[in-house]
Order: structure tokens, then sequence, then C-alpha cells
């Protein structure tokens, strides 16, 4: 009687399905076990008009808590997973296979063992972190470091921008009008430029507009994220010991600006909730 042969060489087409079957359940149970655990969206804050939107939402600062540091993290591409998990789907087919050729013994232990190898190879490949994070700290227009230690005991404006953000474009005049009026008062309005393509253009406009309040250049928008900003322009209040006292997102005009004012300049109580632009 003549052999029988499968569908393929010595194999049958249920062997070659299981076989399918297998890989397949084995790439979606390293994928499943790799992923990152979903975690629920934070509240979303309300917004003025004019926010212009350049990111996820987040969640406010928490008023009432220290100002984070003008630095922060950078995040890093994590590994590409298709090789790993590539190695180890093809090395588990191939074990299969070195499984299903019973009467060939010497090939199907070169099976099994190839593919054992390379089965291994893509297990450290998959489980390997991505590289650490990087922290980048604010620094002005000619790269000179700034941190809120520079300001210890100053009210602080934080106002978050971009030259090509017509919002913020709109309320530069008003910034500098209110700076002006209370610079004597020990007031700091630190403008951060975000999202520009090079720190000579935010110098630009800062001589356009004929700004004189100091002005940082995010370049990772590190801080910007730190800051839980996710549009512009973003507006941070703190008081004179650190503590956040408002966040406005949107615009302000000067009266606007005045009444986000009045608590950090005179150290009044906290606001029970900042007012819409």
């Amino acid at each position: 009687m003549p052999p029988k042969h499968g569908l393929i060489g010595p194999f049958t087409g249920r062997q070659i399905a299981l076989a399918l079957v297998a890989v397949a359940v084995v790439a979606v149970v390293l994928v499943i076990v790799s992923s990152p655990i979903p975690t629920a969206p934070p509240p979303l804050p309300s917004v003025g008009n004019g926010f212009v939107t350049v990111g996820p939402a987040t969640a406010d600062l928490q008023v009432g808590q220290p100002a984070p540091e003008l630095s922060g993290l950078v995040p890093t591409d994590a590994p590409s997973r298709t090789v790993p998990l590539a190695l180890i789907a093809g090395g588990a087919l191939v074990v299969l296979l070195g499984l299903g050729l019973v009467r060939r013994t010497r090939v199907a232990l070169l099976g099994v063992v190839g593919g054992l190898i390379v089965a291994l190879v893509g297990v450290p490949l998959l489980l390997a972190p991505g590289p650490a994070p990087q922290t980048a700290s604010l620094v002005d227009l000619k790269g000179a470091p700034i941190t809120l230690a520079q300001y210890a005991g100053h009210p602080i404006w934080i106002d978050f921008f971009a030259t090509w953000c017509p919002p913020c474009q709109q309320e530069t005049p008003t910034l500098e009008a209110v700076y002006t009026e209370h610079r004597a008062e020990g007031l700091v309005l630190l403008a951060i430029s975000v999202q520009e393509t090079s720190a000579d253009d935010v110098q630009a406009y800062a001589t356009q507009y004929g700004l004189t309040f100091p002005i940082g250049f995010d370049a990772t928008s590190a801080v910007f994220k730190a800051y839980s900003a996710y549009g512009l322009p973003t507006q941070v209040f703190i008081d004179r010991d650190g503590i956040v006292r408002s966040v406005v997102r949107g615009p302000l005009d000067q009266t606007g600006a005045e009444q986000q004012l009045a608590p950090i300049l005179s150290g009044g109580s906290l606001p029970s909730a900042s007012p819409s632009p």
C-alpha cells in the first residue's frame, strides 16, 4: 500500500490548522500580557472661549498644592513588539512542525530545538523595557535655566503660549500692560513658549510686542505637561508661598487678569472656583 500523503508533505490539513491556531493564540496572549492596563480618563475641566487644544485633555492642577518645578519627563518611544512577537510565533510554529514530523526523528529534533531557540530569543526582547525617559528643564531664550526657586517669595503668573496661537496673540498686549502695572508689587509674569520651531522665533515675537517679562522656551513640552496643560493659552497663578491658587484655560482680558491676580498679590484666601475668562 502506498504511503499516505498529507495536505502539505506529511502534514494533514488538521495538523496545519491546529498549528496555525496555536500560533495565533500565542501571539494574542503575548499582546495581551505585554499591553498596558488602560486607566479611566480624568474628569475634564471647563475651558474658556478661544482655548486652542493641542493635546489630550487632562485634569487641572490641584489648587492649594505646591506648584510643580519647571521641569518634566520627556517620554521615549516604546520598543516595537513586532520582531519579538514574530520570533516567538515563528519559533512556536517550527516546534509544532517539528513535533509533527514523527517519522523523521532527526529532522523533528532539529525543528523542535531550532524553534525553541528562536522563541527564547524573542522572549527577552518582548519583555525588555524601553529607554528611560529623560528630564528636561525650562530655559530662557538664551538657554539659561529657569527655576521656581529664582522667584521664591514672589507671586507668579505663568502663561503657556505659542507665537502662532491667535488667542495668545490677542492677549499678549494685556499681559504686558498688567505686568507693567504690578511689577513693583513683586509680580513675576513668566510666559512659557511651547511647540515652537526655535527660540529665535519667540525672541522675534517678544521684540515685536515689546515684551519685558521673562520668557521660557519649553522645547519638548515637558513643563507644559508637568503643569497638566493641554491647550493654549493656559494660565497658572501661584502665590508667594509657591502654592497654586487658580488655573485658567483660555485667554484673559485685563479685568479677568486682575481678578486672578488679586489673591496672590494680596495674600488673600483661596478662591472658591476659577472664573471663566
